[in-house]
């Protein structure tokens, strides 16, 4: 890997752009370019690849872990543009009474935190599709299947079982293949209309999670120029549309920069700079579905709390976030820490976070006047989390606005920005954690937890590794790895290399905090993972030398040669394997997947990329 890179130190801010946001980075890897003008990413994007050359320096080639995993099949592969002539819609049509089971999932867990589409007149669609589903429009089918695909992501593996008696790959697999297969029959780049570009929102909304965020971006790219070639960035009410037309093209158009913001951000990039110009589409207005239909001549907003109030709040956020420079601070934010105290450049450093913690507190008595007039805590979870955002959002603008001298910590845990970074991402993470906690009791976790990305648990683990095992940045990451590894179960699965690789990583700093607890005679309080993980990475030492088959008598390293019968092993000779996992490289040799391409992203707003997009 190769990196041609402008950066320098934050130049002192004159009001131009580029002076607070950078020069960017250009990183090339096998002959691939990656451009990034996230200081953010930058800095992740450092820490992980010196953290990878460290431990290369460390393991022979002899030593590399040479892992089991499976293919994982990637929906970037073809995304939108597989052919599918050959393939036919019926083979992929749920029976009745699933469709059925979709749409109240859909209604449940996907439309509250979207509402892209007119409740009313898509169940009319869903009656008829349960009826004769072979006897609606390819436009609409498509719909269709995108709601199943949407609804099945939300489902977990036991409810997808017991909803569809497929397992959830073989129902996601089978709604997109149905989805694509219903675009192309109607050739969607040439023949577009609101239908279909509500199921290329939704579709997109699928991919979060479950492919890479450059490519989802660059499809994202696509839907927007749809939507600019229909004109949905320009209001309905100038261009003479319908009340109807114009409410739901204001929220398909909101919902698409919302998107298209968050894989930017996820893509190292800065949110909404390549949307159309004069784009004038208002913000949705706040009315129920069942308030409004095609026959309306007009729409009367409601005054009160309403079925849009999260959406409302969220695209309050982000029209705040479009017309103020609050996202561009972050090259200043975390890159002047290390300006020389006294000097004009820090002084205006000073200066410009004072003016981001103004703009944080601007935003906040905005959202409150929405939250006002949008949101009641007792209509149910969705108006909970609808009342959390700005809280969240302005806490982690707050942190970041912190000069780290003035920060509780200054002294003990942070010395330096390298440490302060680590102060800001650990907050971050700590929100999403909150997050979770919060959205589980609505069925909601689905929507927040799918932006988990392993090089930002990398980040996390490695300063695990390599700082004191001892403090109270350590004891609150430790907890952090805890809930991690409670809510997203697909960490468990080591076969794949990186969850591999994590899972070693922590075990061998858990093994430093856990010598140097009984060194000071402090009291080891083992989180709940670790036994788990211990006695995972055991069964998958074992599953690789099977894999090998290097035949039933394997000479383990550390055992002075001694063979060990598989059939055996139990005991000792288990803690034995476990130590000989930990003590290999946990990168990959140079041939093999690296570091997780995939962005983390630090606040302003983890809202357009992490674990609270929507």
């Amino acid at each position: 890997m190769s990196e041609v890179s402008a950066r320098s130190s934050p130049a002192p801010y004159n009001g131009s752009p580029s002076q607070m946001s950078g020069p960017g980075k250009l990183v090339v890897k096998n002959g691939e370019y990656r451009f990034m003008d996230s200081y953010i990413w930058s800095t992740i994007h450092d820490n992980l690849l010196e953290m990878q050359q460290i431990i290369d320096q460390e393991t022979s080639d002899d030593e590399v872990y040479q892992s089991c995993d499976s293919p994982i099949p990637h929906e970037d592969v073809d995304l939108l543009l597989a052919k599918t002539s050959a393939l036919h819609l019926e083979d992929d049509i749920p029976l009745p009474f699933q469709i059925l089971r979709l749409w109240q999932v859909f209604l449940e867990r996907i439309n509250p935190l979207t509402k892209i589409i007119h409740t009313p007149t898509t169940e009319q669609l869903i009656i008829s599709a349960m009826a004769n589903h072979s006897g609606i429009s390819n436009k609409s089918r498509a719909l269709l299947f995108a709601i199943y695909l949407v609804s099945v992501i939300s489902l977990s593996d036991d409810e997808t079982l017991a909803t569809l008696s497929l397992s959830k790959d073989e129902a996601t697999q089978r709604f997109t293949k149905g989805l694509k297969t219903a675009l192309h029959k109607i050739n969607f780049l040439r023949n577009y209309d609101m239908t279909v570009l509500q199921t290329l929102v939704l579709y997109l909304i699928s991919l979060r999670g479950r492919s890479n965020h450059d490519a989802v971006w660059i499809l994202s790219g696509v839907v927007i120029r749809i939507a600019h070639k229909m004109g949905v960035h320009r209001d309905g009410e100038t261009l003479g549309l319908t009340p109807f037309e114009t409410e739901i093209r204001r929220r398909v158009w909101w919902q698409i920069i919302v998107i298209d913001s968050m894989y930017a951000v996820t893509s190292g990039l800065k949110p909404m700079l390549l949307l159309p110009s004069r784009c004038n589409t208002k913000i949705p207005q706040n009315v129920n579905d069942t308030d409004f239909s095609a026959d309306s001549t007009m729409i009367k907003p409601k005054e009160g709390p309403t079925d849009m109030a999260f959406v409302l709040v969220f695209y309050e956020i982000v029209h705040f976030v479009k017309d103020h420079p609050i996202t561009d601070f972050e090259y200043l934010a975390l890159g002047g820490h290390g300006l020389e105290p006294g000097t004009p450049e820090y002084a205006i450093y000073l200066d410009s976070m004072k003016e981001m913690e103004n703009l944080a507190e601007m935003l906040d008595a905005k959202i409150i006047q929405v939250e006002k007039q949008f949101c009641d805590p007792s209509a149910g979870i969705v108006h909970e989390l609808a009342l959390r955002l700005r809280h969240w959002i302005v806490r982690e603008a707050k942190i970041m606005a912190t000069p780290m001298h003035k920060t509780p910590e200054w002294g003990t845990e942070v010395n330096n920005p390298q440490d302060n970074f680590y102060r800001i991402w650990l907050a971050h993470n700590e929100n999403e954690v909150a997050i979770y906690e919060m959205a589980q009791r609505g069925n909601l976790l689905h929507a927040f937890k799918c932006y988990l990305h392993l090089d930002s648990l990398l980040f996390l683990a490695g300063q695990l590794a390599g700082r004191s095992p001892v403090g109270s940045f350590a004891e609150r990451t430790w907890r952090l790895f805890d809930r991690f590894y409670y809510y997203h179960e697909h960490l468990w699965n080591l076969n794949q290399r990186l969850h591999l690789q994590l899972a070693r990583l922590l075990l061998k700093a858990w093994e430093a905090r856990e010598q140097t607890l009984q060194d000071i005679n402090a009291a080891v309080d083992e989180p709940d993972f670790i036994p788990k993980l211990k006695l995972a990475v055991c069964q998958t030492e074992i599953m690789w030398m099977n894999h090998r088959s290097l035949s039933s008598q394997i000479p383990i390293a550390g055992l002075q040669g001694s063979p060990i019968n598989l059939t055996q092993i139990e005991g000792d000779a288990t803690g034995v394997i476990l130590q000989n996992a930990m003590d290999e490289g946990w990168f990959p040799s140079e041939d093999n997947q690296g570091i997780d391409s995939q962005t983390p992203i630090l606040p302003i707003f983890g809202f357009f990329n992490s674990t609270t997009s929507w």
